[in-house]
Formats: structure tokens, C-alpha cells, sequence
């Protein structure tokens, strides 16, 4: 089952999210600063230009995504983001993601969206790309979406 989330229930998306940050492999030089983000998802959660979902799988949390309406900045030209996107690694392969992906899009294409975009960008404490994560994640948005692009990241201490 994947539902918005609401407003009680932001210490479960943190809690996914620390799962995410795990996997990710970030703790200790990107760590999660716990009130920030929670700010972040309340300010997300009353937004109508954000949406934040929450995965089941058997009444247990498995994942989210936060996934925001944006505006091209020369035209006005409305857009999806897909900024936050996760499954535990035990509930893949199980089309979780697919339909979580799904899901998004149609509330993409609801709001008058012409196109989204997922941007996929980890890099380990000296910047450097941690290549096995962005591989898993580019192949699985390659799978459905055109590869346009590239994130770069200078360290600046």
C-alpha cells in the first residue's frame, strides 16, 4: 500500500529516511540532522506543491518518496521532481518501486506537468561518486526515463 503522509507520522518517514541514509552508506560526513528534516517533511506534507508517500508492505513501512512541482525558471513551464526515492532493500524486486514511481507520475500528470525528473547524486566524504548506489538507482530509472544530464560537486573546506 503506498498513501500521503500525514502530519502524525513524520518520525516514521525520519525513520525510513535513517534506513535510506544507511544503505546510502553518508553516516558520518552527510548525517540526517533529525529537527531540519523534520521540518522539511512537515513544511512538505501541507504544501500542495510537494507531495510525500509512504510505502507499506504488509503494514510495515518500506519507503517513501517527497516529490515536489516545480517551474522552469526562463518560461514558467510546469515540472516534477522526484527528490527523496526509496524502497528497503529487502521489499524490491516485489514492483514497490514501480508502483511507487507510478503513483508520482500520475500526480505529476494531474497538476499539469509536462515532464519529471529524478536527479540520482551521492558522493562519499571527499566528493567522490559512490558509484555502486548510483549505478543501482540510474539502472533502475533508466529503465523508464531518458538520461539527460550530469550533477557535479566541488568541495569548498
Amino acid at each position: 500500500m503506498i498513501r500521503e503522509a500525514k502530519k502524525d507520522e513524520l518520525n516514521l518517514v525520519l525513520e525510513i529516511a535513517h534506513r535510506h541514509a544507511q544503505d546510502a552508506g553518508v553516516a558520518g560526513y552527510d548525517d540526517i540532522d533529525d529537527n531540519h528534516f523534520r521540518q522539511q517533511l512537515k513544511d512538505a506534507v501541507i504544501t500542495p506543491s510537494a507531495k510525500l508517500l509512504i510505502v507499506f508492505d504488509n503494514m510495515k513501512p518500506v519507503g517513501y518518496s517527497l516529490s515536489t512541482l516545480d517551474e522552469k525558471i526562463w518560461n514558467g513551464a510546469l515540472h516534477g521532481h522526484i527528490m527523496l526515492f526509496y524502497i528497503d532493500k529487502e521489499a524490491r524486486n516485489k514492483n514497490i518501486a514501480d508502483d511507487l514511481l507510478a503513483m508520482n507520475e500520475d500526480w505529476f500528470r494531474d497538476n499539469g506537468c509536462l515532464f519529471y525528473h529524478a536527479s540520482i547524486m551521492l558522493y562519499d566524504e571527499n566528493y567522490k561518486p559512490k558509484d555502486e548506489y548510483i549505478r543501482r538507482a540510474k539502472t533502475y530509472f533508466a529503465s523508464s526515463m531518458a538520461e539527460v544530464g550530469y550533477s557535479f560537486v566541488k568541495g569548498l573546506k
